[in-house]
């Protein structure tokens, strides 16, 4: 595997590890972090433009000169995320939007493309509509929005060591991110527990703080 590859892969599911299961307690650092983990995408994404596609990832080979961009890119987007912490419930409640646009296009039933442009104004309306849940109900899209956030993060990183997955996010082309049915389900049940894990556990005096 390309460095890079390990570098996001494992990153992602640490980042990815620390939203689902404890993104209430934590939850200017969790934010931060997944502000982190996306520009390391977007650094390596740039350097990586005229690159080869590694066939079994999709992602290219672009080593140490992409991780560089990607943790400068990174440490821009954390800042920001860390700073505009009062805004931080309706940007989780935009993550768990795009999860559940995910999982939507996936259903048995409905006949999208998941590279499709139908399927990215799904995903981004069901964002802006998270959005505005995350203003209304914060406590419970904090918990929700995090462990569902931290289940994609989780998911996406292990498609870097098990290809056949197949959950592919491009932040820079968002309209030709793909997933399958089985991306789906492990995200919808990794992140059903992590809400179970905040709501009765890590979480549960969330509302006291």
């Amino acid at each position: 595997m390309d460095i890079a590859e390990i570098a996001l892969g494992g990153g992602s599911i640490a980042v990815g590890i620390l939203s689902c299961f404890f993104g209430a307690r934590y939850f200017r650092p969790v934010l931060s972090l997944t502000g982190f983990i996306i520009g390391l995408f977007v650094g390596v994404s740039i350097v990586a433009a005229n690159s080869g596609i590694n066939p079994t990832t999709g992602i290219p080979p672009i080593g140490f000169g992409g991780i560089a961009l990607g943790v400068v890119i990174g440490l821009v987007l954390a800042l920001i995320l860390y700073y505009l912490f009062d805004w931080g419930v309706i940007i989780a409640g935009a993550f768990l939007g795009m999860a559940v646009g995910f999982f939507i296009i996936n259903l048995d039933f409905v006949n999208i493309a998941p590279n499709s442009t139908v399927a990215f104004i799904i995903i981004v309306v069901c964002a802006v509509i998270g959005a505005g849940l995350g203003y209304g109900i914060r406590r419970l899209i904090i918990v929700v929005g995090t462990a569902f956030n931290g289940a994609m993060l989780i998911v996406y990183g292990l498609t870097f060591f098990i290809p056949s997955i197949n959950f592919v996010l491009r932040f820079r082309t968002p309209a030709q991110s793909t997933t399958t049915t089985l991306a789906s389900g492990m995200i919808l049940v990794i992140g059903l527990l992590g809400v179970f894990v905040q709501w009765n556990i890590t979480g549960k005096r969330l509302r006291d703080r």
